[in-house]
């Protein structure tokens, strides 16, 4: 007998034709991809990347909206039917907009496809009371000034959790690198930034712990103790930093450019209570970075 109308050309065969509860909740998972698209129109452009960040933010979503409120038996349920309802909902979805010309540091500071860079990392209340009582004693305070804090904010907005060169605070001031450096060392003497200890062209600079949402300097530094060499610590620790505690699927975390050894490594993280398991289905792990992680 061929399949009816109402199967025929749909994913999941005659799983499409469900009883009003499953219909419930195929109509959830439309409303909250829509959510999502609306949400977040500045995503990927990249339409591969796009399909996987929206997809990503969704199963976020579903766990955000939906914890506490149906059973785990339910929510496995759920996410087994995902990957059809996503097949057909997806391309019904409105294009993202035409979106404004990015700021220079944006490409440079960008954070992995696991985050979708969804929102600021930086502590707005402590680095406004640094501005307020102590960027007056080094911010230059004459009419026609180059670094002033409104601009100085934009930067360190865009670093975020990403280390920095002295060239790049020069070209974005638009001022000599000494004098760049200059205000660096100011910054760095006033704990408002940290340095990776290093000379010359290796020199970086990032914002101190207390001004992130995420301690990104002591989260590279445990896992350094946990045997991880020390440029793979520093794009781990800034990845699961750009992610801000939201839950990702394991699969599509590429774990510092090793997803080869992505198993091994998502193991030894969970044991050093640097990342917890959220939810588990069949060989599918929803994770995010421990609580103790957050600066609150």
């Amino acid at each position: 007998m061929p399949p009816s109308p109402r199967t025929r050309n749909h994913p999941g065969g005659q799983e499409w034709l469900i009883p009003w509860e499953g219909r419930l909740a195929r109509a959830l998972v439309g409303g909250l991809m829509l959510d999502v698209v609306l949400e977040a129109p500045a995503g990927p452009t990249d339409p591969d990347r796009r399909r996987h960040h929206i997809k990503s933010r969704l199963t976020q979503s579903l766990v955000r909206q939906l914890s506490g409120y149906i059973t785990l038996d339910r929510f496995r349920l759920l996410m087994r039917r995902l990957d059809n309802w996503f097949q057909f909902y997806y391309p019904l979805m409105p294009s993202p907009p035409l979106t404004q010309e990015r700021p220079m540091l944006w490409e440079k500071f960008s954070a992995p496809a696991t985050a979708g860079r969804p929102h600021s990392l930086v502590r707005r209340n402590f680095f406004k009371n640094w501005l307020r009582e102590t960027a007056r004693e080094i911010l230059p305070r004459r009419p026609q000034r180059k670094i002033h804090p409104e601009g100085l904010e934009d930067f360190l907005q865009q670093a975020q959790i990403y280390w920095f060169q002295v060239k790049d605070f020069a070209q974005y001031f638009k001022i000599d690198r000494k004098t760049a450096w200059e205000y660096l060392q100011r910054f760095q003497e006033t704990r408002l930034l940290v340095h990776n200890g290093r000379r010359s062209a290796a020199a970086r600079y990032r914002l101190a712990d207390n001004f992130l949402t995420v301690p990104v300097t002591a989260l590279e530094q445990q896992l350094a103790q946990v045997g991880f060499p020390a440029t793979l610590a520093t794009q781990v620790a800034q990845e699961l930093a750009a992610t801000a505690g939201e839950p990702f699927w394991e699969d599509g975390w590429e774990v510092g450019r090793n997803a080869d050894r992505r198993a091994e490594m998502v193991n030894t993280l969970t044991s050093a209570a640097i990342l917890e398991v959220v939810y588990q289905v069949d060989r599918q792990r929803l994770l995010r970075l421990h609580p103790r992680w957050l600066n609150h």
